[in-house]
C-alpha cells in the first residue's frame, strides 16, 4: 500500500475489497477479545470483592494456595491495561474499517465516472464522425455535379 501511495497508483478494486473484509474481520475479532477480557475482569473482581473490600486491594494478596506459586502482584493493573488495550485496538480497527470502506466506495465511484466519460467520449467521437461524413458527402456530390 505504501509503495502504491508513493508511486501515486491506485489499488485494484479486488485489493481494496480484501482490505475492507480484512479490516472488518479484525474489528470483529478485537471486539470479541475486548468483551472476553472485560467480562473476565468483571468476574475476577466479583470473586475478589467477596473476600476483600475492592479489587485493587486484592492485588498482591495471597488469594491462592501457597504451593501453587502463582504471583498475583500487579494483576489488577495488568488486567486494566489489557482491557484498555483491547478496547483501544477495537476503536483503531473501527476507524481503519471505515476508512478502507470509504476508499473502496470512492474508488468505485471514480471508476464509474471514468467508464461514463469514456462512453460519452466515444458517443461524441462517433457523432462527429457521422456529422463529418454526412456534411462532406453532399459537398462532394455538389462539386461533382458542377464539373
Amino acid at each position: 500500500m505504501a509503495l502504491l501511495a508513493y508511486r501515486e497508483l491506485e489499488s485494484s478494486f479486488l485489493g481494496l475489497f480484501f482490505d475492507v473484509v480484512f479490516s472488518v474481520s479484525l474489528c470483529a475479532m478485537t471486539l470479541i477479545a475486548a468483551i472476553i477480557i472485560t467480562f473476565g475482569f468483571m468476574a475476577w473482581c466479583a470473586e475478589m470483592t467477596e473476600r476483600f473490600p475492592s479489587c485493587d486491594i486484592a492485588d498482591g494478596q495471597n488469594i491462592t494456595q501457597v504451593e501453587l506459586n502463582i504471583q498475583t502482584s500487579g494483576f489488577y493493573i495488568e488486567m486494566g491495561t489489557a482491557q484498555f488495550g483491547a478496547w483501544a485496538s477495537f476503536a483503531t480497527w473501527v476507524g481503519l474499517s471505515v476508512f478502507s470502506l470509504l476508499k473502496l466506495i470512492n474508488n468505485h465511484q471514480v471508476r464509474n465516472i471514468r467508464v461514463s466519460m469514456y462512453i460519452e467520449r466515444q458517443r461524441l467521437v462517433n457523432e462527429d464522425v457521422y456529422r463529418g461524413t454526412t456534411s462532406e458527402v453532399p459537398a462532394a456530390s455538389g462539386a461533382l455535379s458542377d464539373n
